[in-house]
């Protein structure tokens, strides 16, 4: 639909953001993604194995091979069984790959495709029309003002307007994705113009500050995925779980209830923040504040049933006011947001493992955690290393601002990693290490403890740099790649570690053992530290199980 070229308007020097850093919405989305499309991975394996030609002799195939790999150790202690037994499926392995990567590759595909035509559906679906100013003055100075507004808000290219005739309500919302941006008003919103011009100055700079804040193309893109999703992941999977061994279907199908939550609470809350973000640079803006809570207050809430409202995208009035008088709580990062980062950064990296065995099957089992941590921990490290920054840039901060956000990924991460997609293929159902429920509290505190002292260097560095300036892009790519580093560490050391929980007993077994042999018939030193030498070593190779 054509819009009429906009006049010229001389635009101002671009407004301060009030946090001094963006709203983090893109990294959240970026985590979001990175999972949603690691759960992909299992469920076109899982799909693979349901309806595949050939797909039901996978077990056969794995329990030949495991026992050819046995054999073959017997006869020769230097085999190497894990080798022997990837090398033995690999051709199988081979069949599924292409399966895995063209179900991710239509995914993507179909919610392009959302995401291209959403404002044209928009636009037809809500009977959008152009503002035309040469219709008459009236129309023609609102136009003029709408664009003196775009100056103002400090976006250097305007978004097209459009009139929503169908609707009486006083309001306004933007939309549209990257390239094709759009804010719409409502005819009630144009017909008080004269009369209430503040009222609309206030709401139009709410939906301009959501382009400034950039997260109009991130809620296309969640909501183009979200659709994209249901018939190429949710449908495929709940037909392949039809006919599954109950065992294996309530594995999975637990996995996948948990995913499909976090991905919709995740959704929800990008979805709320982008408001508050929005109000909260709006209501920065010279005279705009208390305009904005007039319009705030005089929208109302729509009255829906109560876990309809605990369940919206949008925020309540109550807690939009909230917000604008204390912006502070916007900029904050909490236990539950880094709780779902901890879920998500494990169904990511369970969802990479998967991708990295189909297509590269003959890699070191290993070496495949380091990678998908390292391919992870720079979302994490965006969620929680943008709130330590915006920790040490508030003068009020307290301790629990470090400890709480700490324990929220560490529990996200404990949780994480037994509900994992790929986990579902060992056991149906999570369940404790065998060395039982004492010693996965105590793995559990040690690692939130780490990334209570990851958090405090965060803060630290942040301090030191002089928060809440922020640095240079190079600045901000070294200190990113620094955290991302650091962390991966610490997540590549626990999924090894709960993955290879059953071989925990028999290798501090085996080091015992050895530690007793040697000491026998030379100096073996304290056992201690013999086992901080060894138990590393032994555990390299005993932590993967076919």
């Amino acid at each position: 639909m054509p819009t009429p070229a906009p006049p010229t308007v001389p635009v101002p020097e671009t407004p301060q953001d009030p946090s001094g850093l963006p709203a983090g919405t893109t990294f959240r989305f970026i985590l979001l993604i990175t999972a949603l499309l690691g759960a992909s991975a299992f469920i076109y394996n899982t799909v693979y194995l349901a309806f595949a030609p050939g797909a039901d002799r996978a077990q056969a195939v794995y329990e030949q091979c495991a026992a050819a790999a046995g054999r073959a150790g017997e006869i020769s202690p230097a085999v190497n069984l894990p080798d022997y037994f990837l090398t033995c499926t690999a051709e199988f392995e081979r069949t599924k790959a292409p399966w895995a990567l063209a179900g991710v590759a239509s995914l993507l595909a179909l919610a392009g495709l959302f995401y291209w035509a959403d404002p044209y559906v928009h636009v037809r679906r809500n009977d959008l029309v152009a503002f035309a100013p040469e219709a008459d003055a009236e129309d023609a100075a609102l136009v003029r003002h709408l664009h003196e507004l775009v100056a103002e808000a400090g976006l250097h290219r305007p978004p097209r307007f459009f009139l929503r005739r169908s609707s009486s309500s006083v309001t306004a919302h933007a939309f549209g994705r990257a390239g094709w941006y759009a804010v719409v008003l409502d005819a009630g919103l144009v017909t008080r113009f004269r009369a209430d011009p503040a009222r609309l100055r206030a709401l139009v700079l709410h939906e301009l500050a959501h382009l400034r804040n950039r997260d109009t193309g991130i809620e296309c893109l969640t909501r183009s995925l979200t659709w994209a999703f249901l018939p190429l992941g949710v449908l495929p999977l709940a037909a392949a779980l039809i006919g599954t061994a109950p065992g294996d279907a309530l594995g999975v199908g637990l996995r996948a209830a948990v995913l499909l939550g976090l991905v919709f609470l995740s959704s929800r809350a990008v979805l709320r923040a982008r408001e508050h973000g929005a109000d909260v640079r709006a209501a920065s803006w010279d005279g705009v504040r208390e305009d904005l809570l007039t319009a705030i207050a005089a929208a109302g809430d729509i009255p829906h049933p109560w876990w309809k409202r605990s369940l919206g995208f949008h925020p309540t009035t109550e807690q939009r006011r909230r917000i604008v008088h204390h912006p502070d709580r916007l900029f904050r990062t909490g236990f539950w947001e880094c709780f779902a980062a901890g879920l998500a950064a494990m169904s990511a990296g369970s969802g990479f493992l998967i991708l990295w065995w189909l297509t590269a099957h003959e890699a070191d089992p290993l070496n495949s955690r380091w990678a998908a941590a390292l391919v992870i921990s720079p979302a994490v490290v965006a969620v929680v290393g943008l709130g330590a920054w915006r920790t040490a840039a508030r003068s009020d901060h307290r301790i629990r601002d470090r400890v709480f956000p700490a324990l929220g990924l560490a529990v996200g991460l404990v949780l994480g990693r037994p509900l994992a997609v790929d986990s579902g293929m060992a056991a149906p159902l999570p369940r404790l290490a065998s060395s039982g429920a004492a010693a996965a509290a105590l793995w559990a505190l040690c690692l939130a403890f780490v990334l209570v002292l990851f958090e405090w260097w965060a803060a630290q560095a942040a301090a030191a740099w002089g928060a809440p300036v922020a640095p240079r892009r190079a600045g901000w790519a070294l200190g990113w790649v620094a955290a991302s580093l650091i962390l991966s560490v610490v997540i590549a050391s626990w999924m090894v570690l709960t993955d290879a929980a059953d071989w925990l007993g028999t290798v501090a077994e085996g080091v015992r053992a050895d530690h007793e042999a040697v000491a026998q018939v030379a100096p073996a030193g304290p056992y201690w530290l013999w086992s901080a030498v060894h138990h590393p070593m032994q555990l390299r190779f005993a932590q993967w199980t076919p």
